[in-house]
């Protein structure tokens, strides 16, 4: 473990080395304040929400599944409007 790996909620230097991740990242354990973390953890930009067609309200994701994203209106149930959109897939 390297010397300057901090836990960021805490500060402490009492830490766990507590598995990988999916994509293959150290992950750590505080061993005082039990947070999770790892030490760079990739940013992901804000999703682009879009606006309700009927009322104007912004949507929130519903659902995601085969290949396709499902956005509902965040007045539900009084405003039942949905929106399907395709999921852009980003091949690196």
């Amino acid at each position: 473990m390297k010397d300057s790996l901090r836990c960021p909620r805490c500060q402490s230097e009492a830490l766990y080395r507590y598995g990988f991740t999916p994509s293959g990242k150290q992950r750590y354990l505080c061993v005082v304040c039990q947070h999770q973390f790892v030490e760079h953890p990739a940013r992901k930009p804000p999703e682009v929400r879009p606006s309700c067609p009927r009322c104007g309200q912004p949507m929130h994701v519903y659902m995601r599944r085969g290949g396709v994203v499902r956005f509902r209106c965040t007045r539900y149930p009084e405003c039942r409007t949905y929106l399907k959109i395709r999921a852009e897939v980003s091949r690196s």
